[in-house]
């Protein structure tokens, strides 16, 4: 479909062809104390006025009656409009929604294409709901379609068959409009529901309310938009988290017993806190107490759990993954706030006991990871941002990690260690072998670069430097990872790298990750570049082999 745009003064003209049956999502609000409104017109029917007076930019739906010639037109003197799409909702989940109109406001630099996950447009953090469901990946996202900033959340959705192409399909969560200017649907999980389709569990954050952040959840069978409003599960934090508001981020998980069982995250005033429930035989959900807490960073609030079993969860042998993140924590080694950590151990109904634990990420950019048992196993993702450097006000247009695989495994020493490595990368393009060389090789185009270290014993310290359509430097020796980005000071942080092995670095739209060879560490880390690479050269010094594979779709 193209859509064709006309300007007269201040009114605008969105030109395209419906369908019958399409719909339309668009996001308008009042310039003022005004009517914000886009009228519609497919002939031979009468103009339709989508109207609203909220104050803020709020969503507005419609569903085309006839298929033709249509119009939609506003005026910018009284009309703010972000953004415009439209659908079919029944082919919507192979071909995507096409986008009519995308406000300067909104427009990304960087919208979504092959390589790492990012939006459309709009702003977006934690992924939600990722789920391995009928062939398919889903996942949903936190999202904000009227700016590029933080402001009321929304549920974004993706698909992907490959975990490297994903289509963009229609929102599934709006914020409530019962409780105007509240912060929406904040994260959460999702579950296979009964006959067809997900159930979407979330928490409602509502400003103002005596509960704050009520957990909800909604059903879709089509995978394209809820069955009916979102009911509310649970309406009241337990006596354990009544020091502190925290109480959000519902995640399900299969018990050992073969029950329901929800995991949510919070704190009090000493240690963060992760809450657990079972489902009942008539869908209630019981309080079961406290699954887990961690006092090492004080009364910082736990986000965004994950709790999944390496197996059959009604194995007593079986070994659990517990993950979560921890705002507004300060990490004990080098320059990392907000750390994310993953536990392996038992989990028996009741509580969580770890044998194994470890950060799950060693950079400056990774929150919010979230994972599913999938046919190849636990994979997940996390969102590559920083909350304390964005409240600092650095601008970023983030986007999702690559995908990676979670596996427990032995380790030489008789010990179990959790693996993490990136997920299998598809495409095609030129792989080059490359001594260490201080003078730059030049890279072919690619959305996204592979770059495979051999690091030899007795080896200097390595530094690799990017340059071309990035300007980037890495150091890396023993404990100690250092980098510069053209748009960032340079950093150290503590990695646990013993200056001996195989290293991997992977490079994709503004995102570069960085891991061990065995899985041990990993370190992700955001930079200025939002394209697909035309132009790189890469250096490398010491005595290290390099192998480069650039890929492409």
């Amino acid at each position: 479909m193209s859509a064709h745009m006309q300007k007269d003064g201040q009114t605008e003209t969105l030109s395209f062809t419906a369908k019958a049956g399409m719909q339309l999502h668009a996001w308008i609000g009042p310039r003022g104390s005004g009517t914000a409104e886009l009228s519609m017109h497919i002939p031979p029917l009468d103009t339709v006025g989508l109207k609203t007076t909220e104050t803020g930019i709020t969503a507005v739906h419609y569903i085309c009656d006839t298929a033709g010639a249509a119009q939609l037109k506003w005026n910018r003197d009284d009309t703010d409009c972000r953004a415009i799409y439209v659908f079919d909702p029944a082919t919507v989940t192979d071909k995507g929604i096409e986008i009519l109109y995308v406000d300067p406001i909104t427009r990304r630099s960087n919208p979504n294409g092959p390589a790492g996950f990012r939006p459309p447009f709009g702003w977006m953090n934690d992924p939600n709901g990722f789920c391995y469901h009928d062939g398919c990946f889903h996942l949903f996202y936190q999202f904000n379609p009227t700016s590029l900033a933080w402001d009321r959340m929304h549920w974004g959705h993706a698909v992907s068959k490959d975990l490297y192409t994903w289509t963009d399909l229609p929102v599934i969560l709006f914020p409530d409009p019962a409780f105007p200017g509240d912060g929406g649907a904040f994260s959460g999980s999702s579950w296979p529901a009964e006959g067809a389709g997900l159930d979407l569990f979330f928490t409602h954050h509502r400003h103002g309310a005596d509960e704050v952040e009520v957990q909800c959840r909604a059903r879709t069978s089509d995978l394209v938009g809820i069955d009916a409003e979102p009911e509310v599960l649970i309406d009241a934090r337990p006596a354990d988290a009544r020091e502190r508001m925290d109480f959000r981020d519902p995640f399900i998980t299969r018990g050992p017993d073969g029950r329901l069982y929800m995991v949510l995250a919070g704190r009090n005033r000493a240690e963060a806190l992760l809450f657990l429930y079972r489902q009942a035989e008539d869908e209630s959900w019981d309080y079961q107490g406290v699954l887990y807490s961690e006092p090492r960073f004080g009364g910082v609030a736990a986000e965004c759990p994950v709790l999944l079993p390496f197996g059959d969860p009604q194995d007593a042998g079986t070994s659990w993954l517990l993950i979560f993140s921890l705002l507004g924590s300060r990490s004990k080694v080098k320059n990392r706030r907000n750390v994310t950590l993953a536990l392996v151990g038992r989990f028996d109904g009741v509580q969580f006991t770890p044998d194994l634990e470890r950060e799950l990420d060693h950079g400056p950019h990774f929150y919010a990871f979230q994972a599913c048992n999938s046919p190849e196993g636990i994979i997940g993702l996390g969102w590559v941002a920083n909350w304390s450097e964005l409240h600092a006000g650095k601008k970023l247009e983030s986007g999702m990690t690559w995908p990676r695989q979670l596996a427990l495994l032995d380790a030489p020493d008789g010990s179990r260690q959790l693996s993490v490595l990136p997920y299998r990368i598809p495409g095609d393009g030129p792989t080059l072998d490359i001594a260490a060389n201080d003078e730059p090789v030049a890279i072919p185009a690619a959305d996204i670069l592979e770059i495979k270290l051999s690091i030899p014993k007795g080896n200097d310290p390595l530094h690799m430097t990017l340059g071309g359509d990035i300007d980037l430097d890495l150091i890396l020796s023993e404990r100690s990872l250092i980098y510069r980005c053209a748009d960032m000071d340079q950093r150290e942080l503590d990695v646990p790298f013993t200056g001996v092995g195989g290293v991997r670095v992977l490079l994709h739209h503004g995102t570069l990750e960085i891991f061990d060879q065995a899985g041990e560490w990993s370190s992700t880390l955001a930079c200025a570049f939002y394209g697909k690479t035309s132009h790189i050269n890469i250096a490398v010094s010491g005595k290290a082999q390099m192998s480069v594979a650039a890929r492409s779709v």
